[in-house]
Parts: structure tokens; C-alpha cells; sequence
């Protein structure tokens, strides 16, 4: 099959050296259809890298409109594809071809793709895409598909270093200051690292030997934290501090990859990927998560059971590409 796979507007795929969870994703399907034997056409910033044919959009600049200016780059090059896969904010594929999947990464309105097979990221989404469908009138169920990661981007210890890390937007949307505050009250050490956000400053201005800011990092200094932290604590929507509901929240699937354990808040769709006593812990209040921390539940997770779930198991790339060729044959 020859499949288009239509990136974001925002960076390269893969993203080198800075944030780009779904350009990550996309990278990583890419490269297992490729092995899987299929003909791949990625549509990507310049920058971007392909296991098959490249199609480059537009430069950095003074530009008004970046989702038309992407879409105008590739809209008549894409033509020859079975079937084109639209991962972009702007999900404009579907206006130029006749088999268009859009993979929703966030809570955009199913409107986006004019209600065209859609994909969801995880069920939680899943079941707010549906009562949008349903508000326009329109029943189908929306598919889901729950991202996969190559394991092998990702190093993998099973000997760890005595910090915890948090890795996202350093925001309060992501939990950012409720991870700060409980590095502060226990004394444990905490590594921030990621984009900037609105938290960035109080993390930089605190001069506590157990605080550590590291911020935006290299693809190599993110998979070695990754793999040498205790657990990777996630406690996105801040237990209440913020309205932000996870839609999947693909960092937590980086850090089984390392075999590392991941201390989430229950925000949206984490209860999904972490494993209760397993790959890791669902917190529902800020108490519990700074008890866990406390008493070092992440030492009973066994490394091994976390890495299987990206090799082999529910989370590896192959996995998402076999259900996405399944959707590919029925559109």
C-alpha cells in the first residue's frame, strides 16, 4: 500500500533537539510501515527525515496562515497515495483526496476534518469526540487508536538514579507546580526538564540543591534522564489547578520505554496507559501522589514489566501500525 502520512505544521519530524510528541508518533509509524513493507510518503517541515519519499512545506518566515501555507505545499503531490493520513492541526488533506484518515491529537471539534474518519488517541477522547458527533447529528463511533512508541529511540536501565522527573510543558496545565511542591516538602530530588511554560520561572528562581531546571534538552539528554530517573511523575491537570483534560500524554509511554515507572495524576486518559502496581500509579489527589513519592512506591515496579509494554506489548509501534493499516483497508 502507498500511504501518505501528513505531519504537523508546527516541526520537523522527528523532532531533533527540542518538543514534538506528535511528530514523534508520526516518525515512528513511518518507520514501522516502512519495515512492514509499505510504500510511506511523508509530508513534514524542512528538517524532516522519511523512511520513504520527503514532501517539504514551508520555511520559516513571516507567514499568516501556517496550516494553508502547509496544506498548499503538498496539495497536489499527494494525488498517487492509497490511502493519506492526516495528523495536522489543520486536517486539510481530505479537501484534495478521496481516503483520508485524521488522527485527532487534541481536543479539536471533529468539524476540523468535516467528519471524516476519525481517529481518537485514546477512549477518553474517544467518548468526547462521539458527543460532538452527536451535537452535529452525526452517529458513527469515532475509531480509536492508542499511540505506539520504538522502544529502541529510548535507552533502558534498570539500575536508577536517586531523582524523580517531571518531562512536559513546565505549566500548570501539565502539573508542573504540584510536582515542584512536592519535591519541596519531601526534599526528594525533582529534574524539570521540557518547553517553557508558565511555571518556568518559578522552578529557575529556586536555588534548592533537590530542584534541579534543566528545560529544553537534547534527544540524547531526554532518552538518558529518561532511563535514569526513579519514576516519571505526571500529575497533568494539577489535580484541579487547571481544566486540561490528557489526551493521552505520550511522555508517560517514553519513560515505560525506559523502563522507568510513571507516578500519573487520574487526569483523562492516564488511568489507560499506567498500570495500577504494575507500570506504575494512579493518583487522585495531590496527598496520594506525594505519599507514594514519600514512602518510594517506584521501587516495587519492575523495570522489565514496564520496557515489555513497549516491545511487545500494547504500547510498541508495531501494534499501532497494524491497527492503522486495518483502518487504511476499510477506508
Amino acid at each position: 500500500m502507498k500511504i501518505c502520512l501528513v505531519s504537523t505544521e508546527i516541526t520537523p519530524t522527528p523532532p531533533v533537539g527540542f518538543w514534538g510528541g506528535v511528530e514523534s508518533v508520526v516518525w515512528d509509524l513511518a518507520n514501522e510501515l516502512d519495515r512492514m513493507g509499505h510504500e510511506v510518503v511523508l509530508v513534514g517541515r524542512p528538517g524532516s527525515v522519511s523512511p520513504g519519499r520527503l514532501i517539504t512545506t514551508f520555511e520559516d518566515g513571516e507567514i499568516e496562515d501556517i496550516y494553508a501555507e502547509h496544506f498548499k505545499h503538498y496539495k497536489g503531490l499527494i494525488g498517487d497515495c492509497d490511502v493519506v493520513h492526516d495528523h495536522s492541526h489543520g486536517h486539510k488533506a481530505h479537501k484534495v483526496h478521496p481516503r483520508v484518515v485524521h488522527t485527532m491529537h487534541w481536543y479539536q471539534h471533529p468539524a476540523a476534518a468535516d467528519f471524516v474518519n476519525i481517529c481518537a488517541i485514546s477512549e477518553t477522547q474517544r467518548r468526547w469526540l462521539n458527543a460532538r458527533m452527536k451535537e452535529y447529528g452525526r452517529n458513527e463511533d469515532v475509531r480509536m487508536v492508542h499511540h505506539g512508541i520504538d522502544a529502541k529511540r529510548f535507552r533502558y536501565r534498570e539500575e536508577k538514579d536517586d531523582y524523580y522527573l517531571f518531562f512536559s510543558a513546565i505549566a500548570t496545565y501539565k502539573g508542573a507546580l504540584v510536582a515542584y511542591r512536592i519535591a519541596k516538602e519531601i526534599g526528594v530530588k525533582m529534574i524539570f526538564a521540557g518547553k517553557a511554560g508558565d511555571a518556568d520561572g518559578v522552578i529557575i528562581g529556586d536555588s534548592s540543591p533537590n530542584i534541579i531546571h534543566e528545560g529544553q534538552v537534547s534527544n540524547e539528554r531526554r532518552a538518558e534522564l529518561m532511563s535514569g530517573a526513579k519514576a516519571l511523575i505526571f500529575p497533568t491537570g494539577g489535580f484541579g489547578e487547571s481544566d486540561w483534560v490528557e489526551a493521552l500524554g505520550a511522555v508517560q509511554l517514553e519513560a515505560l520505554a525506559s523502563g522507568t515507572p510513571v507516578i500519573s495524576s487520574d487526569n483523562g486518559a492516564c488511568p489507560e496507559i499506567v498500570e495500577e502496581g504494575r507500570t506504575g500509579f494512579i493518583c487522585h489527589s495531590y496527598e496520594e501522589m506525594k505519599r507514594v513519592v514519600k514512602e518510594g512506591w517506584a521501587d516495587t515496579i519492575d523495570p522489565r514489566v514496564c520496557r515489555m509494554v513497549t516491545v511487545d506489548g500494547r504500547f510498541s509501534s508495531r501494534r499501532m501500525a497494524m491497527e492503522y493499516l486495518n483502518i487504511y483497508d476499510e477506508v
